[in-house]
């Protein structure tokens, strides 16, 4: 499952126990949006590291749950992001010395 939005947080590494967690928060881009956390685990950690908040981003994503004392609990654990704006090349990581010229004669 696939999930679109903007990264409205990014939350510090957490250790529980052997287990690494890092959580985004997620405003989808729906009529309605919702704000959803995703937990990245251990080696998918590293996936977040090119992202920041006001980002544009598709997370694919495991649904999981589990219960405890007849409650149930869902988390969306997420283990692959995409940005949206795709690979799109421009001047500056084409050629980041480049100086430009802002005295232009027209």
């Amino acid at each position: 499952m696939e999930i679109t939005g903007k990264i409205i947080k990014i939350s510090e590494q957490q250790t529980f126990g052997d287990t690494i967690v890092k959580n985004i928060i997620l405003r989808t881009d729906e009529k309605y949006p919702q704000d959803l956390e995703v937990q990245f685990f251990n080696d998918k950690i590293k996936l977040l590291d090119p992202y920041k908040s006001n980002d544009n981003i598709k997370v694919a994503i495991n649904i999981r749950s589990n219960e405890n004392n007849g409650r149930y609990f869902t988390k969306l654990a997420g283990w692959k992001c995409e940005n949206l704006l795709g690979n799109q090349t421009t001047n500056k990581n084409q050629n980041p010395d480049r100086q430009v010229a802002s005295d232009l004669p027209f």
